[in-house]
């Protein structure tokens, strides 16, 4: 201290050394009685929550500022346990919300199920999750996990959110579901928005003594609007189709059996060649049906394809593959014989021809000869090669081949 602030110090009044002395003792009581308040606080709101959801904490730090519980496990059912790495009071006793840091979800019972306790167990409106990650484990073993996860109850529906969702051995992005649960069942909606009525529905079931059946339902829509909601590039041959789906796919409980999916799209005003009279041989509309042996992999084999194509029945086989992008491939072929070819054609060019080449040979090689049509369909979205759609006919029966390669 500088000679002139001791001697200002010493000339002071006595009375005014006391008030700061008062002041000074002031001060360190109320420093005191706010650490021992806050101090009350925090073992409070832990005493609160451990009361309230039953937690298991390693380790807590800090009781005054920052507080943190450390491994904290909530076990809220048996199909649900909780692992949070980190979990941070408010920080100061005012501020009440509360963050959980590295959450993670481990499920294990039928969907329907496990959905149904989580939105009664959703996190506490005074808990800010922070992030998330969910691992769902089937009764076979199979399993599927999130990251990037928030839930969100409602009174009408549910919404998860996740960032990213592992399942069927690849990783879709932004996935948004909504969910409600009418008896015995689970409806699951995906679409990014509450009100959109064109997203594909997922109804969850337990299929008796089979499994889980999850049967799909995507509406009516022209197609162009269906490949803009996924990703795929379509051209102007596509602009008036109308496109609806239905499917299912059935997981067993066992690991030791093979899980199966069938899936059927229906196209109105699909895409035909720009042959002369080309819907007369594989019609406006037709209808496309696989079924598909899942795998553990991205990968899965398309065991049957058929293909309703005007006057003809294709059959074949492709893949289904998982990744970036998804990718949906198959041929199929079918044949005609020339006789009912004729029966079925109307008066065309088409007609006069096969009729002509009839002429010629007679009646006995109607039965004997034939005209082949093959299509090969390749999709990939999102962000892929345009949608192929490719058809062929081999030359019979007095038609000409055609080819859109």
């Amino acid at each position: 201290m500088s000679r002139p602030l001791r001697a200002a110090v010493a000339r002071a009044d006595p009375q005014a050394r006391r008030w700061s002395l008062f002041i000074a003792l002031a001060v360190l009581a109320a420093a005191s009685a706010s650490a021992a308040w806050m101090t009350s606080e925090r073992l409070g709101a832990i005493s609160t929550l451990n009361a309230r959801l039953a937690l298991r904490v390693e380790s807590t730090e800090g009781l005054l500022w920052p507080t943190r519980m450390t491994n904290v496990t909530w076990e809220p059912s048996p199909n649900l346990s909780v692992q949070i790495a980190r979990v941070e009071l408010g920080l100061l006793p005012w501020q009440r919300t509360h963050r959980a840091y590295g959450v993670v979800v481990r499920a294990q019972a039928p969907l329907g199920v496990v959905w149904e306790e989580a939105r009664q167990l959703a996190a506490p409106a005074d808990v800010e999750v922070m992030d998330a990650r969910i691992e769902y484990t089937e009764a076979s073993g199979r399993k599927l996990s999130a990251d990037g996860a928030s839930f969100e109850p409602g009174r009408q529906q549910d919404h998860l959110h996740t960032a990213s969702l592992r399942a069927f051995g690849t990783t879709f992005r932004d996935v948004h579901l909504w969910a409600r649960g009418p008896s015995g069942a689970l409806e699951l909606r995906l679409a990014d928005d509450a009100d959109d009525s064109k997203g594909a529905k997922l109804n969850v079931t337990r299929s008796a003594g089979e499994g889980v059946e999850w049967a799909l339902d995507i509406p009516s829509q022209p197609l162009s609007g269906w490949a803009k909601r996924i990703g795929l590039s379509v051209d102007e041959t596509w602009g008036e189709a109308v496109f609806v789906s239905i499917g299912s796919m059935i997981v067993p409980d066992s690991p030791a059996h093979s899980a199966s999916a069938n899936l059927r799209f229906t196209l109105d005003n699909w895409h035909r060649p720009s042959w002369p009279e080309a819907g007369l041989l594989m019609g406006r509309s037709g209808a496309v049906a696989l079924r598909i042996s899942p795998g553990p992999d991205a990968t899965h084999a398309i065991t049957r394809v058929e293909v309703a194509a005007g006057l003809f029945s294709l059959l074949g086989s492709g893949q289904l593959s998982f990744g970036e992008p998804n990718r949906l491939t198959f041929n199929a072929q079918g044949e005609l014989s020339c006789e009912r070819l004729l029966a079925h054609l109307p008066a065309s060019g088409h007609r006069a021809r096969v009729q002509a080449f009839l002429g010629e040979r007679g009646q006995d090689s109607a039965n004997k000869t034939s005209v082949r049509l093959e299509l090969a369909v390749r999709a990939e979205a999102p962000r892929g090669l345009p949608l192929q759609f490719r058809w062929r006919l081999h030359a019979g029966c007095g038609l000409p081949e055609m080819n859109e390669d």
